[in-house]
């Protein structure tokens, strides 16, 4: 099924083997977006060609939209230069996610069902495909903050629990947030835009 509320945007930079498992897990979701903006950050790996011999249907349909900029603006210039052009298409929101994220399933639908125009919300990683310590990510639990580096396993499921900060992995952000702040700051380039943003918001 697919929501005509919702843009997805991906930048990427010389991986197209991982952005090819990204957008083939957003398209197989339960719930998919209306559009999924891909932002190559002029990617010398021939992403180009790659994208278009897979997914030529989908773009050929407006599913994909293929944006390419004139030099490599990291993570930030590619989130800003997604989000510009999310913000010339009838969507409600937005759905962030690094070109190595590959959401399960149902991720999007878990979301859906939490969304109001007024909240910003952030899946919990739950996969422990890499080993290494994650993002640490802080969160109220009744009334106590803590803070989780690993794989989070004692989340009680099916509810939101307020975070101070995330990364651009599946964070879904109305339309209307992103109207009132603007965009990411691209001199960030690729540390801590996520979080400057978060904190924005």
């Amino acid at each position: 099924m697919i929501d005509d509320r919702i843009c997805a945007v991906v930048p990427t930079y010389n991986r197209k083997e991982l952005l090819t498992n990204c957008l083939k897990s957003i398209l197989n979701g339960t719930v998919s977006p209306k559009t999924i903006i891909v932002v190559d950050n002029a990617s010398t790996d021939g992403t180009k060609e790659h994208i278009e011999s897979l997914f030529s249907q989908e773009i050929e349909q407006g599913r994909i939209v293929y944006v390419r900029l004139e030099e490599n603006m990291g993570g930030a210039g590619g989130f800003a230069a997604g989000l510009k052009k999310g913000m010339e298409m009838d969507v409600d929101y937005f759905w962030l996610m690094d070109d190595d994220s590959e959401p399960t399933e149902d991720a999007l639908l878990e979301l859906i069902k939490r969304a109001d125009p007024e909240t910003c919300l952030v899946p919990l990683i739950t996969t422990d495909r890499n080993k290494g310590e994650l993002f640490p990510l802080g969160i109220r639990i009744n009334n106590e903050f803590r803070i989780f580096h690993q794989l989070i396993t004692d989340i009680p499921t099916n509810c939101v629990l307020e975070a101070p900060a995330a990364p651009f992995i599946g964070i879904l952000i109305p339309k209307k947030v992103v109207k009132t702040i603007g965009f990411p700051r691209t001199d960030y380039f690729i540390w801590c835009d996520d979080i400057e943003y978060f904190y924005r918001i």
